[in-house]
């Protein structure tokens, strides 16, 4: 069979994002940057990233016309998105901070500190998370493009976790199904399935002994719960969740915490 290789482990550089977060923290407490107004600098590097992070995964250098290159923009374009959500997000709840619990504009070392306990508890670590994320959409986009392409040899493929102590006990659950490449069940079931998922598919032969389809199913339904991984980035090449909270204007991100987002 064939194996798709392991991604990058490396992380996003966090320095620049800091020293942009500290002018967006005086803009904001000097009153420069009114609600509404997204902080350029802090969404081209935070785009610019996420870029970057599909591009060392997917792969470049591809002929422009080529299916290769369509889904990469396409990846893309997706990714802008979600990151001028995500600086939109940070912008609010930065603002959020401004008044203190006595009701009054706190001091600027005070609203200060505040930013960078934030920075440090919710925005870096989920922006860590996010760009492992984008680097697994890639991973997963590019090798459903080889599979399709190889299906005539390797007509079923099958899921495989990484096998350590870090697995989730859920996604085990799917370890070891195999099913056609063409079979409804990896409409919802392709990894990535979570934040962090670091879940593979193996490409096998006409050979390969089949899982039941009640079977397959019955474990996806068990192992991918959260409906926003109910899906397929190498067909919907969306590289993040549609339904986010960085997408909800109508309930301010206080809620992140219990939000169920735990990088």
């Amino acid at each position: 069979h064939c194996q798709a290789s392991a991604i990058k482990a490396e992380g996003p550089d966090m320095d620049n994002l800091r020293s942009i977060l500290e002018k967006i923290s005086r803009q904001i407490h000097a009153g420069d940057l009114p609600a509404g107004v997204v902080p350029p600098e802090r969404l081209l590097e935070t785009g610019s990233l996420y870029e970057s992070a599909l591009t060392e995964s997917f792969g470049s250098g591809f002929d422009w016309n080529s299916p290769d290159q369509a889904a990469l923009e396409f990846l893309k374009q997706g990714s802008w998105q979600f990151a001028g959500a995500r600086t939109d997000s940070e912008a609010q709840l930065i603002r959020d901070l401004l008044i203190g619990e006595d009701g009054q504009k706190r001091s600027y070392s005070e609203f200060r500190q505040k930013v960078l306990d934030l920075n440090e508890s919710y925005f870096e670590p989920w922006l860590q998370t996010e760009y492992n994320h984008a680097q697994m959409s890639a991973t997963a986009a590019s090798q459903w493009l080889q599979v399709n392409a190889d299906k005539e040899d390797f007509p079923n493929l099958r899921y495989e976790t990484i096998g350590d102590e870090r697995v989730r006990e859920t996604h085990e659950l799917l370890n070891g199904v195999t099913r056609p490449v063409d079979d409804p069940f990896w409409d919802t079931a392709f990894p990535p399935n979570g934040w962090r998922c670091r879940c593979d598919v193996s490409q096998e032969d006409a050979d390969a002994s089949l899982t039941p389809p009640a079977d397959a199913q019955a474990a996806a339904n068990l192992a991918v719960k959260d409906a926003r991984f109910k899906t397929n980035v190498g067909k919907t090449l969306a590289t993040f969740p549609e339904v986010h909270p960085y997408y909800d204007k109508s309930a301010p991100h206080a809620d992140y915490r219990t939000f169920g987002f735990k990088p």
